[in-house]
């Protein structure tokens, strides 16, 4: 029996293997009623102390979740010990959570009343390389969803040394029925545009070892991205009978140089730490062994007063900047690889087999493409040829609207000497209207996608079922493509897949 005295005469008691707690409660004495009457000090100094004791005991218990004591004999309970061994952080950490069936961990720190608190998702799947389950994707959005107003930090990584995130789980995808497989983008989709308009903690992405697929859309679209010696970022998706998705048509169609964007798509080629950075799809490299640092330094809390998203660019930057390696090669060392002019999938793919035999890349990209899912392929090709010729429109609306918004801006301040400088407001404002700009964009995108990717994976023996089985369930890599080339894909069926005709309405974002 373990007891912690109180004030006011009573006694918390715990029994050894128990949970419980009881309150035996005693006669206080006269003299003791008139002493604190007399001294509230005293008193004060009691309910500190019982304070204190009552922490000290809690720190004591087992981790709770979601009101139930969690299992030490559960494989969650090795994985929450290794997070916390991480560098410092358990110091720090006020509390772990496993969700989602220990397929996530929540680390809540709450640092000292200085701060703004600090909050570290591990995405704890590393038999699957991370990859996102559908119960993982429900704890991520409620989780977001709850701290819109909060300031702070999220630090977003995978378990493992192996990947940060290898994508969507697929093959629950090809196994699961259709309103699965709806209900499973609808939620990643709206997950994805919720951290791209950046409310609540800035999001610290650690890209340590794989992000492919829909790790990459959980990522890229805000917040910060940290990409180490280990870093291998690929769109892979039409080698397994699907598209690029998760918002990256509109990332891919913004990509400089242009065609970059399209090579990534239509390859899957794989790009490592420094033409991530060259791109800025990534914003900070770090070598992986002085992650453990870094993370280490943020979970200590965001100074209050302090904008978050420079503190945390500052810490990671002080943790040492490091030239990666040089850059692959890319689509920029040759220019008769994806020329701006070629409107057509077929133009490109005679373009590649004009220029294979004298050209290295051109070669590479064309046995690429010849793996690939032939529908997926020209399906891609659309999507993304159609985002950017929507993001220049938007740009040209932007630039008259950008003039007469500013301009109204200033016309306000003037005159107001308490008022922000003119050249300041007139900043402000730009980032405003690009900012709506971009999420607009980024919105409709997305729900393209999604009628895309409902589509694509709706039948039963559809290629996507196809490229799974073939790459990832029996790895013949042989897959059975339907059309089997580019040419026997027809106008109508890819017109088809842009249209939804399910019996369900798809969520909007």
């Amino acid at each position: 029996m373990r007891t912690l005295c109180v004030p006011f005469g009573a006694s918390v008691s715990r029994t050894s293997g128990s949970s419980g707690f009881s309150a035996a409660p005693t006669a206080m004495s006269s003299q003791l009623r008139q002493l604190l009457q007399k001294q509230p000090l005293l008193l004060q100094q009691q309910q500190q102390q019982m304070q204190k004791q009552l922490q000290k005991l809690q720190s004591s218990l087992p981790l709770f979740t979601a009101g139930r004591l969690m299992s030490t004999s559960s494989t969650d309970s090795s994985s929450v010990n290794s997070i916390c061994s991480m560098g410092k952080s358990s110091s720090n950490c006020s509390r772990v959570v496993s969700l989602a069936g220990g397929e996530l961990i929540l680390e809540e720190h709450w640092g000292s009343q200085n701060v703004h608190p600090v909050f570290t998702l591990t995405l704890n799947r590393p038999s699957t390389l991370n990859a996102v389950s559908h119960d993982v994707l429900e704890q991520l959005l409620s989780f977001f969803k709850q701290k819109q107003l909060q300031r702070g930090l999220t630090l977003l990584r995978g378990q493992g040394d192996k990947a940060f995130c290898a994508g969507g789980d697929v093959r629950a995808l090809a196994a699961g029925g259709r309103e699965f497989t709806i209900s499973f983008f609808c939620k990643e989709y709206q997950l994805d545009f919720l951290l791209a308009q950046q409310k609540g903690p800035t999001v610290v992405s650690f890209w340590d070892g794989i992000v492919f697929g829909g790790g990459v859309g959980l990522s890229v679209h805000g917040g910060l991205r940290v990409c180490t010696e280990k870093t291998l970022f690929a769109m892979p998706e039409v080698h397994i009978g699907v598209i690029p998705d998760a918002g990256l048509t509109q990332t891919f169609a913004e990509l400089k140089p242009r065609g970059l964007g399209l090579f990534l798509a239509l390859t899957g080629e794989r790009l490592r730490a420094a033409d991530l950075m060259d791109t800025g799809l990534a914003t900070h490299y770090l070598p992986s062994t002085r992650l453990p640092a870094a993370i280490s330094r943020l979970q200590q809390g965001v100074p209050l007063g302090a904008d978050p998203t420079c503190w945390a660019s500052h810490v990671l930057e002080e943790a040492g900047k490091m030239d990666p390696e040089g850059p692959l090669e890319t689509p920029t060392s040759s220019d008769r690889l994806l020329q701006p002019h070629m409107l057509e999938f077929l133009s490109l793919m005679a373009n590649l087999k004009e220029n294979s035999g004298d050209c290295s890349l051109c070669r590479k990209t064309l046995e690429s493409l010849q793996r690939a899912c032939p529908l997926s392929l020209v399906v891609a090709f659309k999507a993304i040829r159609d985002r950017e010729q929507a993001t220049a429109a938007a740009g040209a609306t932007a630039t008259a609207a950008n003039a007469a918004e500013i301009k109204a801006a200033s016309e306000v301040i003037q005159g107001d000497p308490a008022a922000v400088p003119q050249e300041q407001q007139k900043h402000q404002r730009q980032r405003e209207i690009q900012k709506r700009q971009r999420l607009q964009l980024l919105r409709d995108a997305l729900e393209t996608e999604l009628v895309l990717m409902c589509n694509m994976t709706a039948v039963s023996n559809s290629n996507f079922v196809e490229g799974v089985r073939a790459l990832l369930v029996d790895k013949d890599k042989k897959p059975k493509w339907q059309p089997s080339c580019v040419s026997g894909v027809s106008q109508a069926a890819v017109a088809a897949l842009f249209k939804w005709e399910g019996q369900r309405s798809l969520a909007r974002l």
